[in-house]
């Protein structure tokens, strides 16, 4: 049942505190009440959109179920297994669900939020294994309006069920608009141009279903483009940087029959990635896209090279709609033709170092995906073997990054195992990361891997080995943003007894100072909406506040989200109330690098005269029994 009509048996029970399942006994000591199996299947709701890949019960196994209270805050709906199949939340405390949760194979992937308390969902999200969409229904109607965030792949799968069900709307949900082509500043011809082909595409996309005539089973495949481009602010009128795919494509199967699309052009708006044209059959002879490198000021690719993209872009389409068994000859004959791309581009014809090491950088991408998601197991010593090339022809920088591709691929690869052998991998990949910084000491990703390191040696408790790492950084790579957050690190790991001049601006434009908390007991907590998706720790955090809070404590969240807007979804939805720095670039932020924190969440405890008592908490566990030592005088 779609929780937009909300169980009343489930919500009356909830506000009333009555729970009839405590300490539920198991479906082999005796068969559940007609009463109870009501209860189960009220918790056994649907999700507001269809086509969402779940777990659900039989009424024959409704009779091994447990549901189970989880104080105020709701139910949790198990199978016999024990593994989770609902969740049914009500995470604002006022006596009324408003989040449902969806599992498969006990992994939450999509979620319904009713934001507004009138249990209606109004927001859907798609989350872990389900993908990153957010849609928000206005109306309530059960159809989604409009999009918080949806990646290229997650619009390429909308258009494909556009087309199979023949729904224009759902596809104008994903297509450009006339106000968000002004909005991209692109300058006066290129605007005129998007908003021409924005005027026509509900027109061309009902001659698209006729193109392509999809049945309603059509399933999406794959998305498949090149990299990614980003045109600078000032190239051809562009005012500001436009992030955009040209030329992609869709795979699709209908009934076991590959199809092949063009989607064209798309382009970056925030966390929304919009199509600008409507979809095409794809052919050879495809006209170019609205953007295209020559269009938007970079150089035609050579024709040479250009054929051998296109073969790529043939033989990645084909990957989707072959059986992953008989994949090997096709991967095997990508990396040949990449390799012969980047060669080109190195010969004495094109002496193009740029694009050769950009080839080469996404062939370990490539090589590394292959390894981690389809199992393709001589991609290893593949990534061995190109990256002692590159090393026995001085180009370190790309066999450094080849060796990183190989270290992450192999530990990748190990997983799965026993706990043990799980332990060693870990340990494996460890030696590795430090074998390649001591074989690449100079190069860039040596110096990122020793930021990974200082977090991986912070969690062992190996102060002295994390403070070498970050002044390697400083000594091989000064004066980028590598080193700066290594210098954030060594001040923050200074701090100790010592006054923490840390300062912010909020969302609005607000200044936030830890000067002005003097007399307070400040918590500096580093967060991102990202970190904590099923608002675990934003209740841990909750909590500390309100035992803490007459002891004098007061938290300060550093918010290292991209967007202001995902960080204020995150605040309303679990409704923090401390103040929340948050500058734009994310774990890349101003405030973030001057405290040396990369990976949320972490914690900084100051006393009430503005000194660190703490600098390296890691968890709320860790805040909690920090707070309570700190109080007591430990």
């Amino acid at each position: 049942m779609n929780p937009a009509y909300v169980k009343p048996l489930l919500t009356c029970l909830f506000v009333a505190g009555i729970f009839l399942f405590s300490g539920m006994q198991s479906a082999v000591a005796q068969r559940k009440t007609t009463e109870e199996l009501n209860q189960i299947r009220a918790a056994l709701v649907s999700p507001s959109q269809k086509g969402i890949d779940i777990d659900t019960l039989t009424e024959q196994e409704m009779q091994s179920a447990t549901l189970q209270q989880e104080g105020t805050k709701g139910y949790i709906l198990k199978n016999a297994a024990g593994i989770t199949v609902r969740t049914l939340f009500d995470t604002d405390n006022d006596g009324q669900l408003d989040q449902w949760g969806f599992y498969k194979d006990g992994v939450e992937v999509y979620r319904d939020l009713d934001t507004d308390g009138d249990k209606i969902a109004d927001q859907m999200r798609w989350i872990n294994t389900g993908g990153t969409r957010w849609g928000v229904d206005t109306n309530k109607d059960g159809v989604i309006d409009s999009w918080k965030v949806i990646s290229p792949e997650e619009v390429s799968e909308e258009v494909t069920l556009a087309l199979a069900t023949r729904d224009v709307n759902r596809f104008l949900r994903v297509a450009l608009t006339s106000e968000e082509a002004k909005s991209l500043q692109c300058g006066a011809e290129m605007t005129q141009k998007l908003e021409a082909v924005v005027a026509q595409q509900q027109q061309a996309f009902q001659q698209a279903v006729q193109d392509i005539p999809l049945s309603a089973d059509a399933q999406w495949v794959q998305f498949s483009a090149l990299k990614p481009a980003t045109i600078p602010a000032g190239t051809g009128g562009i005012a500001k940087d436009v992030t955009v795919y040209y030329n992609a494509v869709t795979a699709i199967n209908d009934n076991g029959s590959s199809v092949y699309i063009l989607l064209g052009s798309l382009v970056r708006l925030g966390d929304v990635w919009k199509i600008i044209e409507a979809p095409k059959p794809y052919t050879s002879e495809n006209p170019p896209s609205v953007f295209t490198p020559e269009q938007s000021g970079g150089e035609a690719i050579p024709p040479e090279i250009q054929e051998k993209i296109t073969e790529i872009q043939g033989l990645e389409e084909k990957l989707g709609a072959t059986p992953q068994a008989d994949r090997t000859p096709i991967y095997d004959r990508i990396i040949v033709l990449r390799l012969e791309v980047a060669m080109l581009y190195s010969s004495n014809k094109y002496k193009d170092t740029v694009n050769r090491d950009k080839w080469l950088r996404d062939l370990a991408d490539f090589i590394y995906t292959a390894v981690t998601v389809d199992g393709y197991s001589t991609g290893i010593s593949k990534l061995q073997t190109i990256s002692k090339s590159m090393k026995d022809s001085n180009n370190h920088e790309v066999a450094a990054y080849m060796q990183f591709r190989t270290v992450e691929a192999t530990y990748i690869a190990a997983q799965g195992g026993s706990a043990s052998g799980a332990g060693i991998a870990y340990t494996n990949r460890i030696d590795g990361l430090k074998q390649l910084v001591s074989d690449f000491p100079d190069t860039t990703t040596a110096a990122q891997v020793q930021l990974e390191l200082i977090d991986g040696y912070l969690m062992s408790n190996q102060l002295d080995e994390a403070r070498e790492a970050a002044q390697a950084i400083l000594s091989s790579h000064p004066n980028t943003l590598m080193a700066e957050k290594a210098a954030g690190f060594l001040s923050r790991m200074d701090a100790v007894g010592k006054e923490f001049p840390f300062q912010g601006t909020s969302s609005t434009g607000s200044a936030i100072n830890v000067n002005q908390y003097k007399g307070k007991i400040v918590l500096l907590y580093f967060w991102a909406s990202w970190s904590d998706p099923s608002g675990t720790e934003a209740a841990a955090m909750k909590r500390i506040q309100a035992l803490y809070e007459r002891d004098g404590l007061s938290i300060i969240g550093v918010n290292m989200d991209e967007t202001a807007e995902a960080m204020q979804a995150y605040v309303t939805q679990h409704a923090t109330k401390w103040p929340n720095i948050h500058e734009p670039g994310g774990q890349d932020s101003r405030p973030a690098v001057a405290a040396g924190v990369n990976v949320p969440p972490f914690f900084i405890l100051i006393d009430k005269d503005g000194k660190v008592v703490n600098n390296q908490l890691l968890t709320p566990e860790d805040v909690d029994r920090a707070v309570f030592s700190f109080i007591r005088g430990e």
